[in-house]
């Protein structure tokens, strides 16, 4: 950063430095989770303004690696507009939070599937001979699906089946080493209906399958083999990731 760049740009200088972290993030009273937004009030007129290379606010709380979800969320609902402006440099905030965090867009700048977001850890994992610890971090897993799923596809993605691998996000996620149960936990969060319904048919829970129709409908036959599909994944999650059964309840809302 060149010395002064942000002198005379005061909300850019809060968003490079964080300045209002602590007090927008770290208290439990109602001032302190308000200051980010009071301060955002406050500047309004300011989240309009570009340094010299066109840079946003939201640009720079976009590269800043303190960012959190909710700042992301007030910046953006005070001023959606930034989220379509491209800096002299050609990157739109987006582009921005991707290239500070190591996340692959499409060639359009676009976010891509979930399951080749949830791969792009697994391809980083193997480059360096690791199994955990690489890749996408679950809070950055948890701001995409927040705050830059604006067309609401990655959404759409957690409800449907990859075409090479018939697999959804969330089994995926429980199959792939460097993806712990946090993040499996986030997607299932996500779907609890879809798991719920699928995990019926887990005879680790001791629960006979839902009836679907008729017996001898061929179709149902398929459904409850991608139902067993799901429940041999969550099982090996259960012996791999998951510190306690307790867990699988609250996430099934069964337990």
């Amino acid at each position: 950063m060149i010395r002064g760049r942000f002198d005379d740009f005061p909300i850019h200088h809060a968003m490079y430095y964080n300045t209002t972290t602590e007090l927008s993030s770290s208290s439990s009273s109602p001032s302190s989770k308000d200051a980010f937004v009071e301060f955002i009030t406050m500047n309004e007129k300011a989240l309009y303004t570009t340094d010299q290379w066109g840079v946003t606010p939201l640009h720079v709380l976009c590269a800043n690696p303190s960012a959190t979800t909710k700042q992301l969320k007030v910046l953006i609902a005070a001023n959606p507009d930034a989220l379509a402006v491209q800096c002299s440099g050609g990157l739109s905030p987006l582009m921005m939070f991707a290239s500070c965090r190591n996340i692959e867009l499409t060639e359009e700048g676009d976010l891509p599937p979930l399951w080749d977001l949830l791969r792009q850890g697994e391809e980083k994992a193997q480059e360096k001979g690791q199994k955990q610890g690489l890749g996408l971090k679950l809070d950055v897993l948890e701001m995409i699906l927040e705050v830059f799923d604006r067309k609401r596809a990655l959404y759409l993605d957690t409800y449907r089946k990859e075409e090479s691998s018939r697999l959804f996000p969330l089994m995926l996620a429980a199959s792939l080493p460097h993806c712990k149960f946090e993040m499996v936990y986030k997607l299932a969060m996500r779907c609890p209906e879809l798991l719920r319904d699928h995990l019926e048919q887990d005879p680790l829970r001791g629960k006979n399958p839902r009836s679907h129709g008729t017996s001898g409908n061929k179709s149902n036959s398929n459904n409850n083999s991608n139902d067993n599909g799901i429940a041999s994944f969550f099982k090996k999650m259960i012996a791999t990731k998951m510190p306690s059964k307790r867990k699988l309840d609250s996430v099934l809302c069964m337990g």
